[in-house]
C-alpha cells in the first residue's frame, strides 16, 4: 500500500507539473487579448504560437480537458471504467514499479522491461486494448474536442516572448524531473535558479590550504623519497 500511496502522490505532483496550479490559472480577459491570425501559415510561424501558448495557458487548457474528460465519463460510464482500467496498467508499471518490471514465464529466463522498451509496449498494448474493446470512438471523442479548441485558441494569439517561453520551459521540466524523483520543493527551486552551475565557489586561503593538503597526503612516495636524497646531496 505504500508503494501504491507514493506512486499516487508522484502521479498527482506529476500532474500539477504539468497543467499547472490554481496559481497558473490566467484570467479570461488575457485569454481574449492579443488576438490576431498569422501573417503566413508556415511551420515557422504555427509552432512558435503553439508551443508558447500551450506553456502560457497550460493550466486553463488543463482544465478544459478535466472538465470535458468529466462530462464523457459521466454520460459513457462504462467507456470511462475501461480507459481507467487500462490506465492502470501504465500506472502500476511507470510509477509503482518505477519504470523497471521484472517478467518470469515458467521455464523461460527472467526478462527485464525498462526504458524504452517498457514505455514502447505500454503504448502498443494500451492502444491494442483500446481497439479490442471498441472504445477507440469513445477515447477520440474525450480528447480531440478540447485540443482542437485549445489548437486554434493557441494559433489565433500572440505568443509570449521568448525569453518568458524558455523561462516556463525550464520551470516545466525541472518540476516535472522533481516529481518524479520524489524531490522536495526546495531541490526544485534549486534546478530552476541554476546557482550552482551558474556561481563555482570562491577560492579563499583556507579552501588552498586544504587542497595542499589532500595533494600532499596522496603524493606518492617515490617523490617524497626522491626530494629527501635530493636534500641530502
Amino acid at each position: 500500500m505504500l508503494a501504491y500511496e507514493r506512486a499516487a502522490n508522484t502521479a498527482v505532483r506529476a500532474l500539477k507539473a504539468v497543467f499547472g496550479t490554481s496559481t497558473d490559472v490566467r484570467p479570461l480577459a488575457e485569454l481574449q487579448q492579443h488576438l490576431s491570425l498569422p501573417d503566413e501559415w508556415t511551420t515557422a510561424r504555427l509552432v512558435p504560437r503553439l508551443l508558447g501558448n500551450a506553456l502560457h495557458f497550460r493550466a486553463n487548457y488543463g482544465r478544459l480537458l478535466a472538465v470535458w474528460c468529466t462530462v464523457c465519463a459521466v454520460r459513457h460510464p462504462i467507456g470511462a471504467f475501461w480507459v481507467v482500467l487500462i490506465s492502470v496498467v501504465s500506472f502500476h508499471a511507470l510509477l509503482v514499479r518505477r519504470g523497471i518490471v521484472h517478467i518470469t514465464l515458467p521455464g523461460c529466463p527472467s526478462v527485464t522491461l525498462m526504458f524504452p522498451q517498457l514505455h514502447l509496449l505500454l503504448a502498443v498494448g494500451s492502444a491494442l486494448a483500446v481497439l479490442l474493446i471498441g472504445r477507440l470512438s469513445f477515447v477520440l471523442y474525450m480528447a480531440m474536442p478540447p485540443m482542437l479548441l485549445a489548437a486554434a485558441h493557441a494559433i489565433v494569439r500572440v505568443p509570449p516572448s521568448r525569453a518568458e517561453i524558455d523561462c516556463l520551459a525550464m520551470k516545466l521540466s525541472s518540476e516535472l524531473k522533481a516529481a518524479l524523483r520524489g524531490e522536495e520543493a526546495d531541490e526544485t527551486d534549486e534546478l530552476e535558479t541554476g546557482a550552482a552551475d551558474q556561481e563555482p565557489p570562491e577560492r579563499s586561503d583556507e579552501l588552498a590550504k586544504r587542497v595542499e593538503q589532500i595533494r600532499a597526503k596522496y603524493r606518492p612516495p617515490s617523490s617524497a623519497k626522491y626530494g629527501r636524497s635530493t636534500k641530502a646531496d
